[in-house]
């Protein structure tokens, strides 16, 4: 996850991963065009944010921006991937508009798979990838290939980056 946001968004990003074990933090974070927190969740069947997710990511976002937001901006969105999510749109948008109450922050979905699709097709426009308006992407509930392939015809048919 955090080799494919850092890709995407030509921006530095660091994986809390073993360092940070016993503290609450999510799986990453990346810093640049935007920031960006990032968390995984694996499970068999599906991932539904519960209420204390929400809880704990909003006291992530508003922990940072506490710290850091006067030295390297706010976070943009926090980003959620999983193999698929089990709750239905107006759920996931009910957690979104909790959290962004919380925190004054995005909630971004996005499953693995459509990650994947997202990162190989920037890889092959690779060009014209800081030409994309990230802030636009990373502010839909739902982040889907779709909305890049539009994103990189439009560019594209403009002919400025070659």
């Amino acid at each position: 996850m955090k080799e494919g946001l850092e890709f995407l968004l030509e921006s530095r990003g660091w994986h809390y991963g073993q360092d940070r074990l016993f503290e609450s933090v999510p799986d990453g974070i990346v810093l640049g065009k935007l920031n960006l927190y990032f968390d995984g969740k694996a499970y068999k069947k599906g991932y539904h944010p519960s209420a204390d997710d929400i809880k704990r990511f909003a006291g992530y976002v508003n922990e940072f921006n506490e710290r850091y937001a006067t030295s390297v901006g706010r976070i943009h969105s926090f980003v959620v991937v999983s193999g698929s999510f089990t709750a239905k749109k107006n759920a996931l948008e009910k957690k979104a508009a909790d959290f962004y109450a919380r925190c004054s922050t995005q909630l971004c979905y996005v499953t693995a798979a459509d990650f994947g699709q997202i990162v190989t097709q920037v890889r092959l426009a690779s060009v014209n990838r800081s030409a994309l308006k990230w802030a636009n992407v990373f502010s839909q509930l739902r982040i889907e290939p779709t909305s890049i392939a539009s994103e990189v015809r439009r560019i594209t048919k403009d002919r400025i980056i070659d």
